[in-house]
């Protein structure tokens, strides 16, 4: 049994939420900030890019500071009733529906939220520093559940509670509606009420240093059906000289292919502008997981890399771009492109049910909520 709740969110006003908004800040290049921040003077940018001092305390200082500055100037304000928001997301192509809420940190720490990815305790400790010295969600973990029923129904969804519609720069649009009504909060309390388990989609971090910082406190989440979901790998590329090159291919049997396949359970290489799967005749993989073969293997006894998230040679790449564009991306002859497939979700819920986990970054799932639209305040308990 999962308790959600409803929240006094921090939000832009109406008419500027589409210059407030933000894609998560590691998406970003240094060279996007600075364009955004020179031209964009309401992007939720301004407020979390500090750079007047390493300290990290005094930075976030100032970060509160800034929110308190754009409250004051009325580019956020704080709602006067608690609610719950709908969320939708489209392109065009997907619509993505789910509800904004919090949810109770105690849940996550008896394990009724359930998770599928193991954290970095040092990243756990930073982020968790960063929330109390900030006192802020900006984004809200994304969940789901074992079921594909909509817990949200039409008239949640109807122009008088219709807060947000617009575009954004990469044309997908963003729709939020607010349930303030005390009775369909309470309805869709009981709904969720019924629900055993709630699984993390993306968010592990934000999760753990959120329990960490107050594990008696809540934290922000955006829940939708599995059903709704959409994963996909994270590729790998690694830089290569010709000693790990020649070292590669003499210890791994490598078929040449005209292109890669998909869905395919072999993994596949891109190497001097030629594809090529790597034919495993031993299937060590304890879940199955292609990744776990990259991770527990290939890279440890070839490319000597024993924690590929600490090599600077290793750059991850989310799968939903295309395999031609990442083509493009790579110095052809000084790295090798390793492509895997998704993990589906089932096989997420079925892991995590059993409490085990895939290694870090394995998965890219989607939707991505932008930074600074439903945001809540972390008050001390």
């Amino acid at each position: 049994m999962v308790k959600i709740n409803s929240f006094f969110a921090i939000r832009p006003e109406q008419k500027i939420a589409h210059k407030v908004t933000t894609r998560a800040y590691a998406d970003y290049s240094q060279d996007d900030i600075k364009i955004e921040l020179k031209n964009n003077q309401y992007s939720f940018l301004n407020i979390i890019k500090q750079n007047n001092t390493k300290d990290q305390t005094k930075k976030y200082e100032l970060i509160r500071k800034k929110i308190s500055d754009f409250e004051k100037n009325k580019i956020l304000n704080t709602d006067k009733r608690k609610s719950i928001y709908v969320y939708q997301q489209t392109d065009g192509k997907r619509d993505f529906v789910g509800v904004i809420c919090t949810i109770e940190l105690k849940d996550y720490i008896e394990k009724k939220i359930k998770i599928h990815e193991h954290t970095i305790k040092k990243r756990e400790s930073l982020f968790a520093q960063y929330l109390a010295g900030t006192k802020i969600h900006a984004e809200p973990v994304l969940l789901t559940y074992n079921s594909n029923v909509s817990y949200i129904q039409k008239k949640h969804m109807s122009n008088e509670n219709l807060i947000y519609s617009f575009k954004t720069k990469d044309n997908t649009h963003h729709s939020v509606w607010q349930i303030k009504e005390q009775r369909e909060i309470q309805k869709i309390q009981k709904a969720f009420s019924k629900i055993e388990h709630l699984y993390i989609a993306d968010g592990h971090h934000r999760m753990a240093s959120s329990a960490r910082n107050q594990p008696q406190g809540e934290c922000l989440a955006y829940i939708l059906p599995k059903k709704s979901l959409i994963t996909y790998p994270f590729h790998r590329s690694v830089k290569i000289n010709n000693k790990l090159l020649k070292k590669f291919k003499n210890n791994l049997t490598l078929k040449k292919i005209n292109k890669p396949i998909k869905n395919t359970n072999k993994i596949q290489c891109f190497i001097n502008n030629k594809w090529y799967q790597i034919i495993d005749n031993e299937n060590k993989e304890s879940n199955n997981l292609m990744i776990e073969k990259i991770t527990n293997d290939i890279f440890p006894k070839i490319f000597n890399i024993i924690d590929e998230r600490k090599s600077k040679n290793v750059t991850f790449i989310p799968g939903n771009q295309s395999i031609n564009s990442i083509e493009k991306q790579l110095h052809k002859n000084e790295e090798i492109l390793f492509i895997l497939k998704p993990i589906t979700i089932e096989k997420i819920l079925e892991l995590a049910q059993k409490n085990q986990t895939t290694p870090a970054k394995s998965t890219f799932i989607i939707p991505k909520i932008p930074s600074g639209l439903i945001m809540m305040k972390i008050h001390d308990i």
